[in-house]
């Protein structure tokens, strides 16, 4: 901070931003924070509440009609319990694995359709009056080649995103066979007597083939986040570190702070 403000010209320094959000690359990370904050305390939260919720019926002896009846004795009924809960059980799981699978890819809809309205608000800022976006466009954007984009560090996090999001959309083969030849890992691994079995064919619905987890979001959310700081360098020019202080507002709030401190050094709410 020091060495910036030191090369000033004249007595005053004078930052290059008037607000935080002036810089590009504090609205697409403040995005991809908001994202992170919202499904680490609101989304993951309700997603583990919903699935302990969904549990197997339990059957006793004491539930079997015809053992009431006379009909089976002690040890069929209990047999008869025992395959109940077994199917009632491979039931349950079901369900939970489904549940589990809607309410990720909701979650993950959600997360990449706000970074890419995100992504498109910025670019328009900057000048981009096209009616349609696609990320050809967002990688050629100002004149930056592609594969200048294409090589920096967390962009495989921003593509692998991408195209997780078109398979779970579109479930076609297309889509499901650029993510299988880029990205294995994040598809469900089955084991060799299933593979064909379960091999994808287009129309399949697609959430039951990707391996939806925690390490998957937070790994795509910190790669992003990544990608943009340093997007935002290679294409705007700007530092993300130096983009935390150098605008007028940091150093007002510091000065208001010093001011309440002697105002106010109770910390005393307003309205008290």
């Amino acid at each position: 901070m020091l060495a910036i403000i030191n090369k000033r010209n004249g007595h005053y320094f004078q930052p290059a931003k008037k607000s935080f959000f002036d810089f590009k690359c504090n609205i697409i990370v403040s995005c991809v924070s908001d994202i992170r904050k919202d499904w680490l305390e609101t989304f993951l939260p309700r997603i583990k509440a919903e699935l302990k919720k969904v549990k197997a019926k339990e059957h006793t002896i004491g539930d079997d009609y015809l053992f009431q009846c006379g009909i089976l004795d002690h040890g069929e009924a209990y047999t008869n319990a025992n395959m109940k809960n077994m199917w009632a059980q491979i039931e349950a799981d079901e369900k939970r694995w489904k549940l589990r699978l809607s309410l990720y890819s909701q979650f993950f809809h959600q997360m990449v359709s706000t970074i890419e309205a995100v992504t498109v608000q910025i670019m328009t800022l900057c000048g981009f009056k096209e009616k349609r976006f696609d990320r050809n466009k967002f990688y050629e954007f100002k004149g930056v080649q592609q594969d200048r984009i294409k090589k920096l560090e967390g962009f495989s996090a921003y593509d692998k995103m991408y195209l997780i999001w078109h398979f779970i959309k579109h479930n076609s083969l297309s889509t499901y066979t650029a993510l299988k030849a880029n990205y294995p890992e994040v598809l469900v691994k089955f084991k060799d007597e299933d593979k064909e079995r379960h091999s994808y064919k287009q129309g399949n619905l697609a959430i039951f083939y990707v391996n939806f987890n925690e390490a998957l979001i937070d790994e795509l959310l910190n790669g992003v986040e990544l990608f943009f700081k340093n997007y935002c360098r290679l294409v705007f020019e700007e530092d993300y570190d130096i983009a935390q202080w150098n605008y007028d507002g940091f150093f007002l709030n510091n000065v208001n702070n010093e001011i309440e401190g002697m105002k106010n050094p109770l910390g005393l709410p307003d309205w008290i």
